[in-house]
């Protein structure tokens, strides 16, 4: 009991300090905090370490830094996005009808309803950290990339060599195809930080840019997700096509080669083995994923399995009537196991612990089914409309100083890695784009405030 409270007194500590650095003004070592409760501790404090979920960290943070900064915080960094807050405010306000629609609809209790969705609240971060100054964005944007090399390099330990360095809750299972464990604690913020060393090198105050690159890189690989490698290594292409830095892309290409030749077999192995990717592929296009939904199974980790999870749920809400269509299966958690069995019995899913069925509401294979299950189809068009949105005005500003191409390389990456996790299903997720956002606007400001300068001299 004691070791428990110990351990718990830390998770506590790092959120009351957390809150005090930002009302007291110290807010890049604030948001740097919040940043890690949003991305479990940097996989280095995780819950089990601190003692509290970080998810529930970064949610008492929010609701407690959000009225603060309304009140007394003004915004330093640009002109107002209407349409990005009208979509956020839209957002708050359809998951407010989420909430009642599962109280009067549902029957949930308010305690269910606030476990089963409070997660979804974290998007409405962005009312403080757009108002973040443009430099402390970069000194919490490079201090991403430095915790994210040396976790990487525990993380590549920990696959190369099965040492556990890292806390890891799941169970490790040997990959037959590479002979490697997979890991599934890589950290977060790997294709960022990727990017962040290819396309905007001059944000990075280090003088170990291209080792850390280099760190990056196999770290990426080691996580032996093939949706996730392929991702990332397609943003890099597009990247170096939109940048058109020739001298650029004769760097890039070169250190790719050097990393994909001692790489190539694992790779290889992993895109060609078994259950491979044309076979994947071809099941999701000839519609044979949807035989899955019929057998008692658990999770099988391909393509397949995930378009399955999905069909299941879809198919069901499909049959059901237009409120449940909109909404969901209703905001309640699948720890709540008694009332989420009560009420749906699919096959597919992880299998819980306590009561050895698939679990119902939310999956960490793909991001898609859960927006389907927890938002439905209506505040999943609406999560997804925020993502899109972001990504063309990452499109736009690609020119732009100081972070160019990056947002919309990021968010683009994850929209085609959701396909094999739930980036995209987390409105936490948000958070770190809507600060380099805030940036572009920034540069926006600038150049017409220095316009207008030149057209008053003369």
């Amino acid at each position: 009991m004691q070791s428990t409270l110990g351990i718990g007194l830390i998770g506590l500590t790092l959120l009351l300090t957390a809150i005090a650095l930002y009302i007291s003004g110290h807010k890049r070592w604030s948001l740097l905090m919040y940043v890690s409760f949003l991305s479990d501790g940097f996989e280095v404090l995780t819950d089990s370490v601190i003692g509290m979920k970080n998810i529930d960290m970064a949610f008492i943070y929010t609701i407690v830094i959000l009225p603060f900064s309304l009140l007394y915080e003004k915004n330093h960094q640009k002109t107002e996005d209407r349409t990005l807050t009208i979509l956020v405010l839209t957002m708050l306000g359809f998951l407010i009808c989420s909430a009642l629609f599962s109280f009067q609809y549902y029957k949930f209790t308010p305690v269910q309803i606030l476990q089963g969705g409070r997660y979804l609240l974290l998007f409405m971060g962005y009312f403080f950290v757009v108002k973040t100054k443009r430099e402390d964005v970069l000194w919490v944007v490079d201090k991403i990339w430095k915790v994210t090399v040396i976790v990487s390099v525990l993380y590549i330990l920990e696959v190369f060599f099965d040492w556990s360095l890292l806390s890891y809750g799941m169970e490790v299972r040997k990959e037959a195809t590479t002979g490697l464990s997979r890991y599934y604690n890589s950290p977060f913020y790997l294709p960022l930080c990727i990017y962040l060393g290819i396309f905007t090198p001059r944000i990075l105050k280090t003088r170990f840019r291209m080792p850390g690159l280099i760190i990056l890189i196999i770290a990426q690989i080691a996580t032996l997700g093939r949706v996730e490698i392929a991702a990332t290594f397609l943003m890099v292409l597009l990247g170096i096509m939109l940048k058109g830095n020739r001298t650029q892309v004769v760097r890039i290409l070169f250190v790719l080669t050097i990393l994909y030749l001692p790489m190539s077999e694992i790779i290889q192995n992993r895109f060609t083995g078994t259950n491979n990717s044309e076979l994947d592929v071809k099941a999701v296009f000839d519609g044979s994923y949807k035989d899955l939904t019929q057998r008692n199974i658990s999770n099988n980790g391909t393509l397949t399995y995930r378009f399955a999870w999905v069909y299941e749920r879809r198919t069901y809400l499909d049959t059901r009537p237009l409120p449940e269509k909109i909404f969901g299966l209703g905001l309640i958690s699948d720890s709540q196991f008694y009332e989420v069995l009560s009420r749906y019995h699919f096959h597919l899913g992880l299998r819980d612990p306590n009561t050895g069925m698939p679990l119902q509401m939310k999956t960490p294979d793909i991001s898609y089914g859960n927006m389907l299950t927890m938002l439905g189809y209506g505040g999943g068009t609406l999560l997804m409309v925020l993502w899109l949105y972001l990504a063309v005005q990452g499109f736009r500003h690609r020119r732009d100083k100081p972070f160019d191409v990056l947002l919309f390389l990021l968010i683009t990456g994850y929209i085609i890695r959701s396909f094999s996790g739930i980036v995209v299903s987390d409105p936490g997720n948000l958070i770190v784009p809507f600060m380099i956002y805030s940036c572009y606007e920034l540069a926006d400001k600038k150049k017409k405030e220095e316009n207008a300068h030149e057209d008053s001299a003369y």
